[in-house]
């Protein structure tokens, strides 16, 4: 009898979410958080989860391909929310709607927990929700992330749960976020029978690593390559030299160049090139950053060094990239 009262506490009560939609948000992030809310549903036999959409104003919203969600609520509603998470992709990094950045701000304030899936933590960093907190965000976004709030505490885990703030790295890593914390509300077995719905072997941990350089290097068998991709990596505003970094790994330059030609076809000159002008690419287009700032963070001696190498890696100049984009 215990037993079943225990049962029917346990699922007595509804947890209110409110999905954050910006313009350009992830549609998958989306749908896998909206299927694990009506899948937890299903396996309670109750309504453990009532979750809407919320948004900037009553307008339809398009998702990042494209497909356009009409939100139920704008922002300012009176509705309580346990959670809210802004689901955001595209563009976000400039996102700067005051109205809804005080209200989110107005949320944390009323207790609600608060979190940004996939780029949402431009919004909530924006904000002000991240100051001394643990944070992640999606790969693409990382750098100019950590550029633009180098005081915030940005890792490259999955995602991260610190106390009242969830953040995650991407639309699959949505669902495994809001499974750990299903896990932590109702045991692992209820997070579980979700995921065997939903055909995956299994919830990924919160401490695995998202961010894409590394992902390369676990596929590189060689280790002193992987080290060496790794002093690269870790050095792109300050430069190593090639024969300082053979000397690191206890290789000759040449044996290096093998290495790199071999697994590459590329020089260890030229794959450190791409490295800064990959790193330059996302520092131009999400942040504000002054082309003459980012042509030194990312190891040039001269602006016009830098346009010249852009230009014949990407066809086109920095300040093109910035002008096509914006």
């Amino acid at each position: 009898m215990d037993s079943m009262v225990n049962v029917v506490e346990k699922y007595s009560q509804t947890e209110q979410i409110g999905l954050l939609l910006t313009p350009g948000f992830s549609l998958l992030a989306y749908s896998t958080l909206a299927e694990a809310f009506r899948i937890a549903n299903e396996i309670a036999e109750a309504e453990v989860y009532s979750w809407c959409t919320v948004a900037a104003s009553s307008d339809p919203i398009k998702s990042a391909n494209n497909l356009t969600i009409i939100p139920d609520l704008v922002y300012g509603t009176d509705l309580r929310f346990d959670r809210l998470a802004v689901c955001s992709s595209k563009n976000v990094h400039d996102y700067n709607d005051e109205g809804v950045l005080s209200w989110l701000r107005h949320l944390d304030r009323m207790g609600c927990s608060v979190g940004g899936i996939t780029s949402g933590s431009w919004v909530l960093a924006h904000a002000g929700l991240l100051n001394g907190y643990r944070c992640t965000i999606h790969w693409q976004e990382m750098t100019a992330f950590k550029e633009m709030f180098p005081e915030l505490e940005v890792t490259s885990h999955l995602f991260e749960l610190d106390r009242q703030r969830f953040t995650c790295a991407g639309g699959m890593a949505a669902l495994d976020m809001i499974l750990t914390i299903m896990g932590q509300r109702f045991g692992f077995h209820f997070a579980s029978q979700i995921n065997e719905r939903l055909v995956r072997e299994n919830i990924r941990d919160q401490s695995e690593q998202i961010d894409l350089s590394s992902s390369a290097r676990s596929a590189i068998r060689n280790e002193k390559l992987r080290s060496a991709l790794e002093i690269m990596e870790g050095n792109l505003e300050t430069l190593v030299s090639i024969p300082d970094i053979a000397g690191r790994v206890f290789l000759s330059q040449r044996q290096l160049g093998r290495l790199f030609e071999q697994h590459f076809q590329f020089s260890p000159q030229q794959y450190y090139l791409r490295l800064r002008l990959d790193r330059a690419f996302h520092l131009l287009r999400q942040t504000e950053f002054l082309i003459s700032e980012i042509s030194s963070a990312t190891g040039f001696e001269s602006q016009s060094q830098f346009g010249v190498a852009y230009k014949k890696r990407f066809g086109h100049t920095p300040s093109s990239e910035r002008k096509h984009y914006l």
